[in-house]
């Protein structure tokens, strides 16, 4: 009886939590446990929640016209569905995505600034600085690269190893351009370049 009353609790039952962030570029957020629940309400960033192990049931208001993948309700202005293990969820700038977990879980939540995404799109060639970029795709499956990228990130994140912050940086860009060139639609914006500063907007310089 002893030995029972001094057991650990089990695994399962706790949350894992691991954050590295590079403001005010990106966060990479670790977390695992059961029954989690992930709402953001409506961004100003752009976010891949990068499902390791465990199911997710997902629901996105104000869904981009672009990216109906999954069940939408006609007129509603939602859409919904169900992702597995090595799957992601994207978001957008503007949207309100959530998601819920019935048991136990694992993800990787990257979150990216507006000015990293347009910059790293036209460093890597795949757009100008002013073009805005959109996701057509909002539930991504069977991308085997997007998902080791995402259990080397997890794995980086725990580990909390000496180089961690050049090696973190180099794999959310790889994920981020690896979005880029497979789910995300580019176009371009009369009212929006980038500058030094960040995104300006042309229509309130002096």
């Amino acid at each position: 009886a002893q030995a029972s009353s001094q057991a650990p609790a089990q695994p399962a039952e706790q949350s894992q939590d691991r954050i590295f962030a590079r403001p005010p570029h990106f966060s990479v957020h670790l977390r695992a446990g059961r029954r989690l629940r992930w709402s953001g309400g409506a961004r100003a960033d752009y976010a891949a929640l990068l499902l390791l192990e465990g199911a997710m049931r997902w629901r996105a208001s104000a869904p981009n016209p672009e990216a109906v993948n999954e069940a939408s309700t006609p007129g509603g202005g939602s859409e919904s569905g169900e992702l597995g293990e090595s799957s992601a969820l994207l978001a957008a700038p503007g949207d309100d995505v959530s998601a819920a977990f019935a048991g136990d879980a694992e993800f990787v939540l990257v979150r990216l600034s507006p000015v990293f995404v347009t910059d790293c799109a036209a460093r890597a060639g795949l757009a100008r600085a002013d073009m805005v970029v959109t996701f057509r795709e909002r539930a991504v499956r069977n991308d085997a690269r997007l998902a080791r990228l995402a259990r080397d990130l997890a794995e980086e994140l725990r580990e909390e190893a000496a180089g961690q912050e050049l090696v973190v940086g180099a794999l959310v860009e790889q994920a981020l351009v690896q979005l880029l060139r497979r789910y995300a639609n580019l176009r371009r914006s009369p009212h929006l370049e980038l500058s030094r500063a960040g995104l300006v907007d042309r229509r309130i310089r002096f």
